[in-house]
C-alpha cells in the first residue's frame, strides 16, 4: 500500500493569480487612456504669436478686434475657426477666408528684418504693399485694391485692444473682399504689418 501525500496551499495563495490578472488589466486600461493624452500634449505647438483679428460684428458696418494665438505653421498665414458667437465665414474654393493667423517665428523674423533694415522685409512697413505681396498666398491670384486710395496713406484705427488696424477693399473675380491688416508685434511706424482677416464683401 503506497502512501500519497497531498499538499494543500494556504488560503492566501489561491488569490495571487486573480489579483495579478486585475493588476495587468488595470495597467492596460490606464495605458490606453494616458498614452494618447501624453502624445497629444507633447505634439502641441509651444511657440505662439499674438495677432489682432478683425471679425464681422452683428452690428452692421462694425467690426470687433480680438487677440488670438497660433502655433508654428508654414510661411503664409492659415485660416482659423470663427470666434464663438461670430457669423460663420462663407467658404470659397481656393481662398483662405476668415481669421488669418501667423506663426511667432514668421512675425519675429519679419520684425527683426525690418529692425536691421533688410530689403527683403522693408515692404512690411507699408500696409498696402503687405496686401499686394502677401494676399496671393491666401489664394488671391490677380486682384486690385479698390480702397483706400494709394495716397495719402490710410490712417489706422485702434481696435478694442488698442492695436492699429487698417482695412482694404479688394476686387477679385468680380467680387469684393475686406482685407484687414494689423501690427502683431511692435506698433508704430517701425512695426511690421500682417494680414489678419479676409472677409467677403465690404466691412468698413
Amino acid at each position: 500500500m503506497s502512501n500519497v501525500v497531498e499538499h494543500t496551499s494556504g488560503p492566501g495563495n489561491r488569490w495571487v493569480l486573480p489579483l495579478l490578472l486585475v493588476v495587468i488589466i488595470a495597467a492596460v486600461i490606464l495605458g490606453a487612456i494616458l498614452i494618447p493624452r501624453l502624445t497629444k500634449s507633447s505634439a502641441s505647438p509651444t511657440a505662439t504669436a499674438k495677432v489682432v483679428v478683425v471679425t464681422q460684428s452683428p452690428t452692421a458696418g462694425a467690426v470687433t478686434a480680438v487677440v488670438t494665438a497660433t502655433g508654428t505653421s508654414g510661411g503664409s498665414g492659415t485660416g482659423s475657426t470663427p470666434l464663438p458667437g461670430a457669423s460663420p465665414v462663407p467658404t470659397k474654393s481656393g481662398l483662405v477666408l476668415g481669421m488669418i493667423t501667423h506663426p511667432a517665428s514668421l512675425v519675429n523674423a519679419a520684425q527683426a528684418g525690418v529692425n536691421r533694415k533688410d530689403p527683403a522685409y522693408m515692404f512690411r512697413l507699408n500696409p498696402r504693399q503687405v496686401v499686394m505681396q502677401t494676399l496671393p498666398k491666401e489664394g488671391f491670384a490677380t486682384f486690385s485694391i479698390v480702397s483706400p486710395a494709394p495716397s495719402p496713406s490710410p490712417t489706422p484705427h485702434m481696435g478694442v485692444d488698442n492695436r492699429p488696424v487698417i482695412r482694404f477693399i479688394v476686387s477679385y473675380q468680380g467680387q469684393e473682399y475686406t482685407v484687414a491688416v494689423a501690427q502683431p508685434a511692435k506698433q508704430g511706424p517701425t512695426g511690421v504689418w500682417f494680414i489678419v482677416t479676409v472677409l467677403t464683401g465690404r466691412h468698413l
